[in-house]
């Protein structure tokens, strides 16, 4: 779409995210609304595509997609060994409420401890 144009997309879109194909619904990646996702397919930005016509995000795909998927589905949260992991993508798409929870796991407190240390030397 041209700028000032907004970008119709399908209810059912289909992400390739670093290589890894995720097909969801236009609904789930606008259901939080100060998110990266929801901006993206707002109708407001150009979103690149693959080859394929998929909509592309450059970004580690797999594992570290999945759990954004299924927060925004149903508010389903990681395992927590899954947390930092999690809480790196979380804060990259700005989803603010998986972000809240990942700061309360061990592992990510452990890792916020050790950058601000490392702040001070």
């Amino acid at each position: 779409s041209t700028p000032g144009e907004t970008a119709d997309f399908p209810e059912v879109v289909e992400l390739n995210v670093g290589g890894h194909f995720f097909p969801t619904r236009l609904s789930t990646l606008r259901k939080d609304e100060s998110s990266m996702l929801a901006a993206m397919f707002s109708g407001r930005h150009c979103v690149d595509r693959d080859s394929a016509g998929r909509y592309f995000i450059d970004r580690d795909g797999g594992e570290s997609f999945a759990p954004i998927l299924n927060y925004l589905r149903h508010g389903e949260l990681p395992r927590v060994e899954r947390a930092l992991d999690v809480y790196r993508e979380a804060l990259y798409y700005n989803l603010s409420g998986l972000i809240e929870w990942c700061e309360t796991q061990p592992n990510v407190i452990a890792e916020m401890m050790y950058k601000h240390a490392r702040e001070w030397l």
